[in-house]
């Protein structure tokens, strides 16, 4: 436990000095993303940890507030850069964790659009032909979360 403590601590502090620089040198969809990612992973550590929120920047966020701002930058980057396989893949990990926190706070309407959308990005990626293994693992897992709920 006390490891993942200091994760968060170190997730926490490191946060802000990688959002700046991104802001201060450039912003592409590498930076972007390793943004993103480092929200999504700050938030499962918060999450195993137990705790409720950290503070960031003089900022108290909760894991739900976290991916969202992950979702944030995945959104960004399609809209900036372009629609690609990674940042479609984004998109799907950002909407299953929205997914999933929605459901765990029993709001079964907000983990259903999540899904859907997963869903529609997945035929999104098929239908340009840019379906790989990790296409194929994000689809049998949403399918199998899917038929868990009921």
């Amino acid at each position: 436990m006390i490891d993942v403590l200091i994760a968060v601590h170190e997730f926490a502090f490191a946060l802000p000095l990688l959002t700046g620089l991104v802001r201060e040198l450039r912003r592409s969809p590498e930076s972007l993303r390793d943004v993103s990612v480092s929200l999504d992973r700050l938030a499962d550590v918060l999450l195993k940890a137990g705790q409720a929120d950290v503070e960031i920047d003089g900022a108290r966020k909760t894991p739900l507030e976290l991916y969202r701002e992950s979702l944030g930058l995945s959104q960004q980057i399609v809209s900036e850069f372009g629609r690609s396989p990674e940042s479609l893949h984004d998109l799907i990990v950002s909407f299953s964790r929205l997914a999933m926190m929605a459901f765990g706070q029993e709001d079964a309407e907000a983990g259903g659009a999540h899904l859907k959308r997963c869903f529609a990005i997945l035929e999104e990626i098929e239908a340009r032909g840019w379906q790989d293994a990790q296409t194929g693992q994000f689809r049998r897992a949403l399918e199998a979360f899917a038929d868990g709920l009921g």
